[in-house]
């Protein structure tokens, strides 16, 4: 379950990100659906994760999640190409 939701809408696309707690794993969501999925380790780090953005040709993103201490210290960007973008921790919804 998650904990915490980023989001960011780019290139016409909605990119949400859910990060739970300790070693819950991490999705990515492009418009709504599941496209990359990662099951963090143990401790401190960065969990880079891969996925694309639809179009012709789809364009390749790396979504990167630091978690330096604890599940409070959590913090998220979205790269695409040379460009990277912080991604706000936005309140989830029931």
């Amino acid at each position: 379950m998650a904990s915490r939701r980023f989001h960011l809408d780019l290139a016409g696309h909605s990119v949400s990100v859910l990060v739970g707690r300790g070693t819950a794993p991490i999705e990515v969501l492009v418009d709504g659906k599941v496209v990359a999925c990662r099951r963090p380790g143990r401790g401190a780090g960065v969990i880079s994760l891969e996925a694309e953005l639809p179009g012709e040709p789809p364009q390749p993103v790396t979504v990167l999640v630091s978690r330096p201490k604890g599940d409070d210290a959590v913090m998220c960007a979205l790269q695409v190409g040379a460009d990277r973008y912080l991604m706000p921790d936005v309140p989830l919804t029931v």
